[in-house]
């Protein structure tokens, strides 16, 4: 496993105790899958909202902004996970369409909806990248509000799954807190590399 790699993955598993740092380093290859719908609700036919997915074994709720490719409960995929910083550099399934920048400041606004809202965002967001469900008036208004050309930075908290190949599976939404993580931790995770490095040369 590489290092770049573990770290990502570090990240991750803080996501649950609110403690993560801010890494920036290349995509990395993890495999993904889609344990449940999560607290997603239907909304014009479809489960819309966070869903649960598992990366490398991690579980961690993700809203997805594919509308037009399909996934399914227990199915697995490869999928590049991609940092903030690469995601402003032109990473992503959609980077093509400029949209990440609005993408990321609905996707901040989550936090703090019901479920009922979440599903209307994640309705405006399909629609952002593509053709989506028909958008009430709540859901029209996020979209709306994210479209009207004021936001133009990229959301610091926003990972992004993108499915290898592309058309495996749909593209999810990871927020991981940029909160700085404690000197014990960095301790304990270049201590975890220490002995991976032991594994790899004891197995070599």
């Amino acid at each position: 496993m590489k290092k770049n790699k573990i770290a990502k993955l570090i990240a991750i598993a803080f996501v649950m105790t609110g403690s993560v740092p801010t890494i920036t380093s290349a995509a990395t290859l993890v495999n993904v899958e889609l344990v449940s719908t999560g607290s997603s609700i239907a909304y014009n036919n479809v489960m819309a909202g966070p869903y649960v997915i598992e990366v490398d074994g991690v579980p961690i709720d993700a809203l997805c902004d594919d509308f037009n490719t399909e996934s399914f409960v227990g199915q697995t995929w490869q999928a590049w996970l991609y940092s903030p910083a690469e995601i402003a550099a032109g990473a992503g399934k959609f980077a093509s369409e400029g949209m990440y920048e609005e993408i990321g400041w609905l996707f901040g606004q989550t936090d703090s909806m019901t479920s009922y809202e979440q599903a209307r965002a994640q309705s405006a967001i399909w629609n952002m990248t593509g053709a989506g469900p028909v958008l009430d008036v709540l859901a029209t208004s996020y979209f709306t509000q994210a479209t009207d050309g004021t936001h133009n930075a990229f959301n610091p908290n926003m990972w992004v799954l993108t499915a290898n190949p592309l058309g495996a599976s749909q593209e999810f939404l990871l927020k991981i807190p940029q909160v700085p993580l404690p000197a014990s931790v960095w301790l304990f995770g270049a201590g975890f590399l220490g002995l991976v490095g032991v594994a790899r040369v004891h197995n070599s």
